[in-house]
């Protein structure tokens, strides 16, 4: 049985494929929350974004350029996992 692909050809089809899948499971309401506070600081500046979001100074500009650097992707901004990279092993004897 053959299947028919609707979009084959169609410049583009794949990477906005790509993006919707991005946008509709992997990105959080969290990371869409962060970039709202990113483009009001943009527009406004940081005292009207510190007074309207109650967010730090560092954590704004640590979501700017995590945006800067990853092209704009918004699933960089989901929150990562909290797990210590390193977990403690047990040392006692075996008696």
């Amino acid at each position: 049985m053959q299947v028919l692909r609707k979009f084959y050809g169609v410049k583009g089809s794949c990477s906005f494929y790509d993006w919707s899948v991005r946008m509709t499971y992997m990105v959080t309401d969290k990371a869409k929350w962060r970039a709202k506070v990113v483009t009001f600081f943009d527009k406004y500046g940081l005292e009207a974004t510190e007074e309207a979001f109650s967010v730090k100074k560092s954590s704004i500009y640590k979501w700017k350029k995590l945006l800067k650097d990853n092209k704009g992707r918004l699933e960089v901004l989901n929150d990562q996992s909290k797990v210590p990279k390193s977990k403690r092993n047990p040392d006692w004897d075996a008696e």
